[in-house]
């Protein structure tokens, strides 16, 4: 980012004035880089924040008037600049896939989602799924709760019984900061569980 700061020493004859001194007075850890170059009779504050930086920095510098080599006069003046956060999205890093190598019905399958956000708070963060058929895995059967860390959820899902045949079903997981999000597809084969036949007895005779 490049501002011009000419209009702050414009009590000098720009020609003759030089850059005796600068540096950061506020945020100095927000910085990357700072520089102050003259072009032509103007002046131009460069900053290079950090990434992901946001806040007020302020910079101090003293200006010089020089004629004849004798210094007429000097000048120390301040330069605020805010540096506004720019909302990455959130993203789903990695899901433990390894249960999903057999799921029955009507019975709870775990999976660890780990995920980053490097601009908002646990407390910003949504995490939700839905299954692309929900009479095999409805809505009420699906939950998901915090993990070990900020980073970390839970997935729970439980297949219904058996009252369909088989078929392959996906879970859709939706990482939102209120803003941006991000998804993941989740492919999975339910299995039925062996149910036992009834055995009906009946008075023959």
């Amino acid at each position: 980012m490049q501002y011009p700061i000419a209009g702050y020493i414009h009590a000098f004859n720009k020609s003759d004035v030089t850059l005796n001194a600068f540096s950061i007075t506020e945020n100095a850890d927000k910085v990357d880089a700072l520089s102050i170059e003259k072009v032509g009779d103007d002046w131009y504050l460069n900053v290079t924040p950090k990434l992901h930086a946001n806040g007020t920095i302020r910079v101090q510098w003293t200006v010089k008037q020089t004629v004849a080599g004798n210094e007429l006069v000097s000048n120390t003046g301040t330069f605020a600049v805010h540096i506004w956060a720019v909302n990455d999205a959130p993203e789903i890093i990695s899901v433990d896939t390894a249960p999903l190598s057999s799921v029955a019905r009507a019975e709870q399958t775990q999976l660890t989602v780990v995920v980053e956000d490097i601009d908002h708070a646990f407390s910003e963060r949504r995490m939700t799924a839905t299954a692309s058929d929900d009479t095999v895995i409805p809505p009420s059967n699906i939950s998901i709760v915090p993990g070990v860390n900020e980073y970390v959820y839970l997935l729970y899902f439980t297949p219904v019984a058996d009252t369909v045949d088989n078929g392959n079903v996906s879970n859709t997981l939706f990482l939102s900061d209120g803003v941006l999000v991000d998804t993941s597809v989740l492919s999975l084969s339910v299995v039925s569980t062996n149910i036992p036949t009834d055995v009906v007895y009946s008075n023959l005779l």
